[in-house]
């Protein structure tokens, strides 16, 4: 288990609007800084460059592997293993209310800047909110359901989240899928 200062410091490191965004782009994905570039072209290429390298040096994403071209190296870049920090109950309850806070805000932060991205893209491409759409669903759980719930759920993920390198072709569509489960709060000490 990583120590809590630790995840501390990955969210900090992570939860960046811009950085949230190239972690975005290169879940699934082995991709090159060119690439990158392509799927985000409002980041400058200095910000990127720095981005990534502050990303690297982290341990959030690493260089898969490195190729010549026309004479210069270039680098493939995935996650790396701290690439998606997580935090536990013992990380959460060990926070402060502000810096939970801080971790939410910087979150919903990065989500509403896709939608923005979205948004834009949608002046010339309104076929695109054909494909999109957002809901909060109640869902009604037993205590007891609630860990069963969390792995089927993840296990249904897990079957849509297949990697992709730059020597396959993409043919599916990338879609974000973004999930917040909390109780609702005026029923956390009810258990009747």
């Amino acid at each position: 288990m990583k120590s809590t200062s630790k995840q501390k410091q990955l969210a900090d490191l992570v939860l960046h609007p811009e950085r949230l965004r190239i972690l975005s782009v290169l879940s699934g994905r082995t991709l090159t800084a060119g690439q990158i570039a392509g799927h985000l072209p409002d980041i400058s290429q200095a910000s990127l460059y720095r981005h990534l390298k502050r990303l690297q040096n982290g341990g959030i994403i690493r260089v898969e592997k490195t190729r010549r071209v026309r004479g210069t190296l270039e680098k493939l870049y995935t996650l790396g293993e701290e690439g998606e920090p997580h935090f536990s109950a013992e990380d959460l309850l060990s926070m402060t209310s502000a810096e939970r806070e801080y971790y939410f805000t910087a979150f919903i932060a990065g989500i509403y800047r896709q939608f923005l991205q979205l948004e834009t893209e949608v002046q010339t491409n309104p076929d695109l909110l054909e494909k999109s759409g957002y809901n909060t669903h109640p869902v009604e759980l037993d205590p007891a359901q609630i860990s069963q719930f969390q792995a089927d759920f993840n296990e249904l993920i897990q079957r849509y989240t297949k990697p992709i390198t730059t020597e396959k072709k993409e043919t599916n569509e990338r879609f974000y899928l973004t999930t917040i489960f909390f109780p609702e709060a005026s029923n956390t000490n009810d258990h009747t």
